[in-house]
């Protein structure tokens, strides 16, 4: 497998991942394999939340190869939903404030119209 130019990091440790269970299967002793300090049973990885949106989407949209066994956590599609709603909540926000300037600009023709009625009433 080669790196592809469109995903250097993606594809960069899929082949590490690939070299590193071949390394583990061909060239280490049983013993060596069952060190558990060697090999822990959780990875962490640090990633952003717009890193984590645009994976999700890969993994929903089918993009990624089937070998690489995807899986995303329920934390994982909770933090990308929470993110779509803040992305909501801000759009409502700008709706508002767009409503709020009409508002303020039919007040201000009301008020002109109220002065015309005012004035043609004297």
């Amino acid at each position: 497998m080669a790196i592809d130019e469109k995903n250097n990091e993606e594809s960069f440790l899929l082949l590490r991942a690939e070299i590193l269970s071949e390394i583990e299967l061909h060239l280490m002793l049983p013993y060596q394999r069952r060190k558990k300090n060697w090999f822990p049973e959780i990875l962490y990885y640090e990633a952003s939340v717009e890193e984590l949106k645009k994976y999700i989407k890969k993994v929903k949209s089918g993009e990624l190869e089937a070998e690489s066994h995807q899986y995303l956590s329920e934390a994982i599609l909770n933090i990308s939903q929470f993110e779509d709603t803040n992305e909501e909540l801000k759009k409502q926000i700008n709706k508002i404030s767009q409503f709020e300037n009409t508002n303020k600009e039919l007040k201000e023709q009301i008020d002109k119209i109220y002065e015309l009625l005012a004035s043609k009433m004297d």
